[in-house]
């Protein structure tokens, strides 16, 4: 069963309808689209107002104990965090970028609904070559492109080509690390729930390579065998995942190539 409540907005003179209405229905964690199903009517109606939305969140920032600059957030739809990250470039502050999002988001959240904590930095229409649209790509802060892009064209089933053509559009306008995707990824704990590592197999890269490479760079408290079997059964139903070579133990109880 469904209740329904009910809110009754009196917008005063001098008052900014948006202020209001986001005042009034905070309560009720609505979506900014039916907020702005109350902000048409008002203006239907023909209530006074200066501005489309409200006016949620000030904050005066201080960089190195010397520049200030003031953040404002306003209720426009946007996901704050992306709003706070532009501003961020905007200010050329994106070297400040960890201590501004503890300092800020956490209270912006407070404010209103945040759905995510990774900022979108690159976002682009991709289109068939008669102009129509496959969908819209994205890129969030702290993800490596190749391995956004490779996942859009996995979904839509595009060539390695066609790829190449929107990677290189990407990195014409953020940095690009590498250009080979990742195509499997596990975190890895040893027997006390420590942490160990990663294992990242890339693209067209044998598992058994992947793996050395792993037990290389790391201090193993779990017998290798089982390692080498779970990862064997986890990853090899992967149709992306090369898993032609052997694995053999070898004196110093790692894994090698036979």
């Amino acid at each position: 069963m469904t209740s329904t409540k009910s809110v009754v907005i009196e917008v005063e003179e001098g008052q900014e309808p948006a202020d209001v209405i986001f005042r009034a229905l905070k309560p009720f964690n609505l979506l900014y689209s039916q907020r702005r199903l109350v902000m048409e009517q008002v203006k239907k109606e023909n209530v006074p107002h200066t501005r489309e939305n409200a006016f949620i969140f000030d904050q005066r920032l201080v960089v190195d104990n010397e520049t200030s600059y003031q953040y404002q957030l306003f209720d426009d739809g946007s996901e704050p965090i992306d709003r706070l990250y532009q501003f961020a470039r905007a200010n050329k502050l994106e070297s400040y970028w960890d201590q501004l999002a503890t300092a800020v988001f956490p209270a912006t959240c407070l404010q209103v609904l945040c759905q995510r904590q990774d900022p979108l930095i690159w976002t682009g229409t991709i289109k068939r070559e008669n102009g129509t649209a496959f969908g819209v790509a994205s890129v969030f802060k702290g993800q490596e492109p190749i391995d956004a892009v490779d996942a859009f064209c996995q979904v839509h089933q595009l060539s390695k080509r066609y790829r190449e053509e929107i990677l290189k559009a990407v990195c014409e306008e953020i940095s690009c690390l590498r250009g080979v995707p990742v195509v499997y990824r596990k975190k890895v704990d040893n027997e006390s729930g420590v942490t160990l590592g990663m294992v990242e197999v890339m693209e067209d890269e044998e598992l058994t390579d992947a793996l050395t490479r792993f037990l290389s760079s790391t201090a193993l408290s779990m017998e290798e065998p089982r390692l080498r079997e779970y990862f064997f059964q986890d990853a090899c139903g992967n149709p992306r995942i090369k898993c032609s070579k052997p694995f053999t133990i070898n004196y110093d109880n790692r894994l090698v190539q036979s």
